[in-house]
C-alpha cells in the first residue's frame, strides 16, 4: 500500500481551499495537516516549502508546492 497524500494547508488560505476542492473533485483521499504560516514554522515544513507558503502537497517522497515568481 502506498503512503497517503498529505495536504499541508492553512484553513483560511484561498489557495489551500482550491487544493482541497481539486482533491475532492478527483476523489483523492488525503490527510490534512494544519500549518499556520503566520506562526514560527517547524524546520520540517521549511524543507517542504522554503518560502513558508501554503499549501504544500506530499505523496511519499514527492513534494508539490506553489511556486513563487
Amino acid at each position: 500500500m502506498s503512503e497517503a497524500v498529505r495536504l499541508h494547508s492553512y484553513r483560511y488560505s484561498v489557495y489551500s481551499r482550491i487544493a482541497r476542492m481539486a482533491l475532492l473533485t478527483k476523489g483523492v483521499a488525503y490527510d490534512a495537516v494544519e500549518v499556520d504560516p503566520f506562526a514560527e514554522l517547524a524546520p520540517s515544513y521549511l524543507e517542504l516549502h522554503p518560502f513558508s507558503r501554503v499549501p504544500a502537497l506530499t505523496h511519499g517522497t514527492l513534494v508539490f508546492s506553489k511556486r513563487v515568481r
